[in-house]
């Protein structure tokens, strides 16, 4: 039930508005999260680190880093603009893994998830982010773009201009161990409004809490969406395009689709930094892409799913209204590229990516990577005169050059 608030905010400073104007005292599954025995009735959970908060019409859906802990008693937490507590706490559980559903309070534009309702208790609040209205996005890809600490920017770039050619508008980038050479090609797409990226310095495996994030992020901000790690690749055959292939069965009552897993020889090497020697329109990993290993025949767990149909994560439970369509490998796959030593005389020789991605697609990565990397030096006097003209100062390189002709100066008249 859902009571709209015609009075005038009494909550000085913060604004009342559609986002944050509504109360509700029910949430998704109440009877079923109800109905879940604690796994251990005398023990609290120990983490509740939240990843991210969002609202929809009825409920706000919290998404944790926390795992195994289906069941736990927790408490909503709700906090104005200026981050003081505001409404009545909201006992809930964490179910499935990873969610806690809130109901919603009037004011709240933060939220916290503590294990009392004790106001001393030490709680970390996120932003409330608004995921109702029209969809902003029809096809959208969440990157897992975990590192172990090397340099991965030519695999981003070429991850994000690939699916960006498979009409994919926008993408969602979890971070972790992201070295700073890298950083710096994330934050250009994030500039340049392509993606946004959520930032984790844990580095354990959190695959199974970002991919129930990503699905909780897209719901109501994109048709369709999918969970993907850095060396996958979703392709449609036929010289189709993913997106073609989505608006030929929109309408369809699919929860999700489901794709074969072909493998693929990984390139041992990549460049490191940049330079144009070691970035260009031959440097593609498409390269040495077209002969594939054996064929995998498990489906892969990287769902395709149409994101307002998917209301928790599909790994965590079964329910009767969830509907995984398995697609034909001969319509489309996941290509998954793994290191290998097998003899690459012994590989299937395949067929090609389309033309035009064959073609465009260097261009495109060589082009977003030299605006980012290849930074032209200006001459040392451009620099003095800008440094005289706003701060007064000499650079260092000019002092130094005036340096090195006084030296050769006075050694002239010896």
């Amino acid at each position: 039930m859902i009571k709209q608030s015609g009075e005038v905010a009494e909550i000085l400073e913060c604004v009342l508005n559609e986002r944050n104007n509504v109360h509700t005292i029910s949430t998704p599954f109440a009877e079923l999260i109800k109905s879940l025995k604690r796994p251990h009735p005398n023990k609290r959970c120990s983490h509740t680190k939240l990843i991210s908060a969002f609202s929809y019409e009825e409920y706000v859906a919290v998404t944790l880093e926390v795992s195994d802990s289906t069941g736990f008693i927790v408490y909503c937490r709700y906090y104005d603009c200026l981050f003081r507590e505001v409404g009545e706490p909201f006992a809930a559980k964490i179910f499935p893994d990873h969610t806690v559903f809130c109901a919603r309070r009037i004011g709240a534009d933060y939220i916290a998830i503590s294990n009392s309702t004790n106001k001393n208790e030490l709680v970390h609040q996120v932003k409330i982010q608004a995921r109702f209205g029209e969809y902003q996005h029809f096809f959208t890809v969440c990157l897992n773009a975990k590192s172990q600490g090397e340099s991965r920017f030519f695999q981003i770039a070429e991850f994000i201009e690939y699916h960006k050619m498979q009409g994919a508008t926008f993408f969602q980038v979890y971070l972790q161990n992201i070295t700073d050479y890298d950083r710096l090609l994330i934050e250009d797409y994030s500039r340049t409004g392509d993606i946004e990226y959520i930032k984790f310095e844990n580095s354990q495996n959190l695959e199974s809490a970002l991919k129930n994030d990503c699905y909780f992020r897209n719901k109501g901000f994109s048709k369709w969406t999918i969970f993907l790690d850095l060396d996958e690749k979703i392709e449609v055959k036929q010289d189709e395009r993913v997106v073609d292939y989505l608006r030929k069965i929109d309408g369809v009552q699919f929860t999700s689709l489901d794709f074969k897993i072909h493998q693929y020889p990984k390139m041992e090497t990549h460049p490191i930094v940049y330079s144009n020697l070691t970035v260009n329109e031959n440097t593609t990993i498409f390269q040495e892409s077209n002969r594939r290993l054996e064929e995998v025949e498990d489906y892969s767990e990287h769902l395709l799913v149409q994101s307002d149909q998917m209301i928790i994560s599909l790994k965590s439970q079964a329910f009767p209204e969830v509907k995984r369509q398995k697609v034909s490998e001969n319509v489309a796959v996941i290509r998954k590229y793994i290191k290998t030593k097998r003899n690459s005389e012994l590989l299937t020789i395949l067929g090609k990516f389309s033309t035009n991605i064959e073609k465009e697609l260097p261009k495109k990565i060589t082009k977003r990577i030299k605006y980012v990397y290849d930074i032209v030096d200006v001459e040392c006097f451009k620099k003095e005169i800008t440094y005289l003209r706003h701060g007064g100062m000499n650079v260092p390189c000019y002092v130094e050059m005036v340096k090195n002709q006084t030296a050769l100066i006075g050694t002239s008249k010896k």
